[in-house]
C-alpha cells in the first residue's frame, strides 16, 4: 500500500513564545474527545484519569486517529494533561507513527515544541499522585502536515512530570511503551483534537518564519514522499 505524506511550508517554525487568543475554535478535522464535550465527562468538578507520557519515567503514550478525505491536513494540535509536579516550563515533544493495530517502532514525524503555555481547566480534576490535581489544556501549531485519508496514524505527546488526560471508564485503543520496549494496549483513550486552519484556542506556540526548533521531518519540508508498505 502506498502512503502519501506531505509537509507544507505554511506555519514554518515553532517558537517558545506563548499567549492567549480570542479567536474561536474552528476547523476541527478529528476529535478524540475534548474532556466534558464529547461524551467523555460532564463538567463541574469531574475527575479524569491520566496516561503517563513522561521523559523522566521513560514512558510514551500514543492514541490512534484517522482523517477523512478533504480534511487531511493538520496545522494545529490541542490536548489536555496533568502533572505529578508542575514544572516551571514544559518540554513537549510530539511524534506521529503509522501502522494499524499499534504504533510502528519509529515515528515518521517528530517535533520538539518545548514550552507551549498552559491553560487550566478550572472544572476538571485528575487523580494524580498528589491527590486531585488540576487539568490543563495546551495548543500548538505545526508546519502543515498532509496525511493519507482513512489511513491509521498514532499521535504521541510527551513532557516532563506529566500525564495525558484520559476519561474514567471509557475503553479505547491508546497504547503505552517504555523506552526501547514494545507498545501495549492500555484500553483507554487520550484527550486531543486536531484542526486545519491555524486557529489558536488557548495557549499556543506562535510560529515565526524560519524559527524552526528541534524538528525532525522525513522527508524534507516541501517535498512529498510515497511510501510502500
Amino acid at each position: 500500500m502506498q502512503r502519501l505524506i506531505k509537509f507544507g511550508l505554511a506555519a514554518l517554525g515553532v517558537a517558545t513564545a506563548s499567549g492567549f487568543s480570542t479567536q474561536a475554535q474552528a476547523g476541527v478535522i478529528f476529535d478524540n474527545g475534548v474532556l466534558g464535550d464529547n461524551g467523555f465527562l460532564d463538567r463541574g468538578g469531574s475527575v479524569t484519569s491520566g496516561l503517563i507520557s513522561d521523559f523522566n519515567f521513560g514512558i510514551s503514550a500514543a492514541d490512534d486517529f484517522r482523517l477523512s478525505d478533504g480534511n487531511n491536513v493538520i496545522t494545529d494540535i490541542h490536548w489536555f494533561g496533568t502533572y505529578n509536579e508542575i514544572p516551571e516550563v514544559d518540554n513537549f515533544t510530539i511524534e506521529i507513527y503509522e501502522e494499524d493495530a499499534a504504533p510502528g517502532p519509529t515515528p515518521f514525524f517528530s517535533l520538539n515544541l518545548g514550552d507551549v503555555g498552559r491553560q487550566q481547566e478550572t472544572d476538571l480534576l485528575c487523580c494524580g499522585l498528589n491527590g486531585l490535581d488540576p487539568v490543563f489544556k495546551y495548543s500548538a501549531r505545526i508546519p502543515a502536515l498532509e496525511l493519507t485519508p482513512n489511513d491509521t496514524y498514532w499521535l504521541s505527546i510527551r513532557n516532563v512530570n506529566w500525564a495525558w488526560s484520559s476519561p474514567f471508564g471509557i475503553p479505547g485503543n491508546a497504547h503505552s511503551r517504555r523506552d526501547g520496549g514494545d507498545w501495549e494496549n492500555n484500553d483507554s483513550e487520550a484527550a486531543f483534537f486536531l484542526t486545519d486552519d491555524f486557529v489558536e484556542d488557548g495557549p499556543t506556540s506562535v510560529p515565526e518564519p524560519f524559527g524552526l526548533v528541534g524538528m525532525t521531518l522525513l522527508p524534507l519540508l516541501g517535498l512529498s514522499l510515497k511510501r510502500k508498505k
